[in-house]
């Protein structure tokens, strides 16, 4: 907003002060564990910080959130479909419960907008599930409602994505096949099944995934029979029928990791072989082998992550 004085200005006093407006990028992740580790971006070389407990430790699980909050939902131990929420501005404290989702369910997938997440897919402990739930962040306290379903059934991918009008979910697995097939819903027509957009460039589950408005980074991912790898694939959003282009690699092969990040960045976060490390992607410059930043406070694997302002 601008303002234009005339006539002249007079202060008398004790001066006069500007605030600038809050930010209108993340400048932090939260990822989760027993504890918060954040990782502040504009000091990431240093070690994380640890912040407030989970109200549960919590692992198999998914997030999403906007600039304020962070909902980490579903998991083991067991098979649950609580969701706990995190306020950026008071990390320190335990993490609150919020409405459930639908079903209990972990190995799932989940990613949103501003007003928005989408918790999609899943493992229930007994079938592979193509239920999409959504949150609303303004009432967090129902239980979530039912959308889509999913074009199909997947579980064991992190590897999920969003603009602000649409969400990608990436590879997985429906025993004993890995897909490299990615699926999108439109959060406009959240109630229609999703859709089948191009392939990764190989089958992956177990991956991880940030975006900014023009691109998805996918690193990361398999398992067990499948050998985990340090491959990056990047999907072009305008053009998401095409097979997903192979970028530069992660420091290291790594699965069941985590990612997030800004409009300029992206951090990959531990998982089965990149331990406590983690790994930003310049999305400018994004054909070089992601740099290595600080570490997480200890090792971890099979958490989530959200990002926003702290």
């Amino acid at each position: 907003m601008s303002i234009t004085i005339t006539g002249g200005f007079t202060m008398a006093g004790g001066g006069f002060t500007v605030i600038p407006p809050p930010p209108s990028q993340p400048t932090a992740s939260w990822v989760s564990g027993a504890t918060f580790d954040r990782i502040t971006y504009a000091t990431d070389t240093a070690i994380a910080s640890v912040r407030g407990p989970m109200a549960a430790s919590k692992y198999r699980l998914a997030a999403s959130g906007n600039l304020n909050y962070g909902y980490y939902g579903a998991g083991n131990p067991g098979t649950v479909s609580s969701v706990q929420r995190i306020t950026y501005t008071n990390d320190t404290a335990t993490a609150s419960y919020t409405g459930p989702l639908s079903l209990g369910r972990r190995h799932l997938a989940a990613a949103g907008n501003s007003s928005y997440g989408w918790f999609m897919g899943g493992w229930t402990g007994s079938v592979v599930t193509d239920t999409i739930d959504r949150i609303d962040y303004a009432n967090d306290t129902a239980t979530a409602s039912v959308r889509g379903p999913m074009a199909a059934a997947r579980y064991r991918t992190l590897g999920a994505f969003a603009t602000d009008n649409y969400a990608w979910y990436c590879g997985g697995i429906v025993f004993p096949t890995v897909y490299s097939n990615t699926q999108r819903i439109d959060f406009s027509n959240d109630t229609a099944t999703g859709s089948f957009r191009g392939a990764l460039s190989t089958p992956l589950m177990q991956s991880a995934a940030t975006a900014n408005a023009t691109y998805g980074w996918i690193g990361g991912g398999t398992y067990a029979y499948v050998p985990q790898t340090s491959l990056v694939n990047r999907i072009t959003v305008a053009n998401d029928t095409a097979t997903a282009s192979v970028r530069g690699p992660l420091s290291a092969d790594t699965y069941s990791n985590a990612a997030s990040g800004n409009a300029s960045y992206g951090w990959f976060i531990g998982g089965t072989g990149l331990g406590s490390g983690v790994n930003r992607i310049d999305y400018s410059n994004d054909t070089t082998t992601a740099g290595v930043r600080g570490p997480l406070s200890a090792s971890n694997s099979q958490m989530a992550s959200t990002a926003g302002v702290q």
